[in-house]
């Protein structure tokens, strides 16, 4: 059998021959694999802040199912022959389920150095090109003059800085919005919050712009800490 490293996006996610389900075996386990962190982060779930791990998911057994297409039963059988063979485990927290892959770094440590550096500098272009359609794509969406698309982008990359994943085009039409809505300032203070916080979702940066989170005095104080932090993308 052929052995060695092959290089897989997570953008395949978001391709035709990805979405049919149920899923297989194979798949779920890929999927796992994609979902996990890779560096550690604060979730709040259920108004509950929970720490998931590099190689790590908390992603709840309804979450895992609903992705896959199955049965919660079919979920959890599937979970529990992960955890015969030692190959993820899981444990019930307070608000989810927390499952841990085994030898995480087996699957995401990089390969040989000559080769991550062909893989590194490729990835990077494609990336680059990517994004930059991706820019140009919402800029042709909005009647800003140069000054509001020079906003926009600036909003972009601050964006992409705090983001565990790239970002989709929903995310940053999203991004766009917000910068029309509310002001180019207010926007990269709020990533830079959320930045902090290892918060990226579209929703988590809507809580802080309007003022819900964070909340609390220490919260209160991390949030005027990040103003020096906002001032490198302005």
């Amino acid at each position: 059998m052929e052995t060695g490293w092959i290089t897989l996006h997570r953008k395949i996610r978001d391709h035709w021959v990805w979405g049919s389900k149920p899923f297989s075996y194979g798949q779920a386990w890929v999927d796992i694999l994609m979902e996990c962190n890779h560096s550690e982060r604060k979730q709040l779930i259920n108004k509950t802040l929970v720490v998931t791990k590099r190689g790590q998911s908390s992603n709840s057994l309804k979450t895992w199912s609903y992705r896959w297409g199955w049965s919660i039963t079919a979920t959890r059988h599937f979970l529990e022959l992960l955890k015969n063979d030692r190959m993820s485990d899981t444990e019930s927290v307070r608000v989810t389920t927390r499952l841990t892959v085994c030898n995480y770094d087996t699957y995401q440590s990089k390969p040989h150095a000559n080769d991550t550096e062909v893989i590194s500098q490729e990835d990077s272009m494609k990336i680059s090109l990517e994004s930059q359609e991706i820019d140009k794509q919402q800029l042709n969406n909005t009647n800003n003059g140069n000054n509001g698309n020079n906003e926009v982008l600036r909003a972009h990359e601050a964006y992409r800085l705090i983001s565990s994943r790239k970002p989709l085009p929903y995310d940053l039409a999203a991004i766009t919005e917000m910068v029309g809505d509310h002001g180019v300032d207010k926007v990269i203070n709020a990533l830079a919050v959320c930045g902090r916080y290892k918060w990226d979702k579209i929703y988590q940066i809507d809580k802080v712009i309007s003022g819900e989170w964070p909340k609390g005095d220490q919260d209160k104080k991390a949030e005027s800490q990040t103003f020096e932090e906002a001032q490198k993308f302005l």
